[in-house]
């Protein structure tokens, strides 16, 4: 039974647990945000969701009443991470760089902190081999527009010609 096989056969066992674990780390993110009710600004794109989160973070209010993930913590356990070691009542915006390696990922990040306000900075050919086309970057990164809730806000870079088709076909920006 060689180290190959025992690996395998490890993962296979400790992937439920995990799976367990990250579920609660979800959850708790999840009661965070109900209990405190921040707003939500999302931002997302092939390059330049750093910065942006930054320098939105920067310009919308008092450093102490909002909170920007840190770095580039942009996937579920990162954003689900930050809810729960730093969101606190005083923090009435959130500000939360959203990542994607695939279609449906940004969906699924906004479904887990329903952002109001929605910030699309560019698209570009960054991991075109895991999407297999521009038009599903250009899909997933749509999908933070879509998510929205009817009284949200999309804020598009209409400088990037690719997120200006997108801003041209969309109602709320």
């Amino acid at each position: 039974f060689g180290a190959p096989q025992v690996l395998v056969a490890a993962d296979a066992l400790l992937t439920p647990v995990q799976m367990k674990i990250n579920r609660g780390y979800l959850t708790r993110a999840d009661e965070a945000l109900a209990r405190i009710d921040p707003i939500v600004i999302g931002v997302t794109g092939s390059f330049g969701k750093t910065s942006t989160k930054f320098a939105i973070a920067g310009a919308v209010g008092p450093s102490e009443q909002v909170l920007a993930t840190p770095g580039s913590y942009n996937t579920p356990l990162g954003i689900a991470r930050t809810i729960n070691e730093s969101l606190e009542p005083r923090h009435r915006l959130l500000v939360i760089e959203m990542g994607a390696y695939g279609p449906g990922e940004i969906a699924e990040l906004c479904a887990i902190v329903h952002p109001r306000i929605g910030v699309l900075t560019a698209i570009g050919p960054a991991h075109l081999e895991r999407y297999g086309s521009m038009d599903a970057i250009r899909k997933t990164k749509y999908e933070i527009v879509e998510s929205l809730p009817v009284d949200g806000v999309a804020v598009m870079n209409v400088d990037d010609v690719e997120v200006r088709a997108l801003a041209d076909r969309t109602e709320r920006v």
